[in-house]
């Protein structure tokens, strides 16, 4: 039988300490009740108050934390650093930086260049919604939200508080000579609790940094002419 906090783990949408529901569910009925007795403006004030504050207990979920990207359901308090597992690789393609840009600024070809990427939606120009694959016919889908682009430099997103998992990413272009860019991508998550935990510790697996090299090679191969590098046995994998 699965514990409160594995259940609570995961659930994406709570991010409110188990105290400070109850906290807000008391002070809520307080407000509520002292509204109802009042009459005016300030009795409006405190039946909201009180009800927002009720609704935070109740459901867990505090929108000025999601904001904010804070969550205390698991004791972390805001300011505290998260422990994030990371990613990163890089490789010289022989084209300059605007054209490599180009490539990866067009989401709808990520499926073929990282092979832990079955399908990309565009949903609008910052947002989209990907599908990502594993070992073991792990999968999971997130939403991801562009939060830096700098043109022919660098490229930031990170997923979205309604993604079940926490991911962000970055990948940099950086002028190698007269006409080739050295392209550097860092990808990490947040692994969270729970089933979804589990999907997330097979996409990512002890192998993702050497597939993520191995994917940026065959990049590499395919825009320099080259016969692509020997396709990956172990099946796909990464983070993004």
């Amino acid at each position: 039988m699965s514990s409160e906090n594995d259940i609570a783990a995961s659930d994406p949408y709570m991010n409110v300490h188990p105290l400070e529901r109850l906290v807000s569910v008391g002070l809520g009925a307080c407000l509520i009740r002292s509204g109802l007795h009042r009459k005016g403006l300030g009795g409006c004030l405190n039946l909201l108050l009180g009800s927002a504050l009720a609704y935070r207990g109740v459901r867990g979920h505090c929108p000025l934390y999601g904001a904010y990207d804070i969550n205390t359901r698991a004791g972390r308090r805001a300011g505290e650093q998260e422990d994030w597992q990371e990613i990163e690789a890089s490789v010289i393609i022989a084209r300059p930086p605007n054209e490599v840009y180009g490539l990866w600024r067009d989401l709808a070809q990520m499926p073929q260049l990282l092979s832990h990427v079955e399908e990309v939606e565009i949903l609008d120009d910052q947002r989209s919604r990907w599908t990502i694959i594993g070992p073991a016919n792990a999968s999971l889908q997130l939403i991801s939200r562009i939060e830096e682009d700098v043109p022919d430099q660098r490229i930031s997103w990170r997923s979205t508080p309604q993604s079940s998992v926490k991911t962000r990413g970055r990948v940099s272009f950086e002028a190698e000579g007269a006409n080739a860019t050295r392209l550097h991508v860092q990808l990490a998550y947040h692994p969270p609790g729970g089933s979804i935990g589990r999907v997330i510790g097979r996409i990512f697996g002890p192998g993702a940094q050497r597939r993520l090299e191995e994917d940026l090679q065959r990049f590499r191969d395919s825009q320099s002419g080259q016969e692509p590098s020997a396709a990956n046995t172990d099946g796909p994998v990464g983070a993004e």
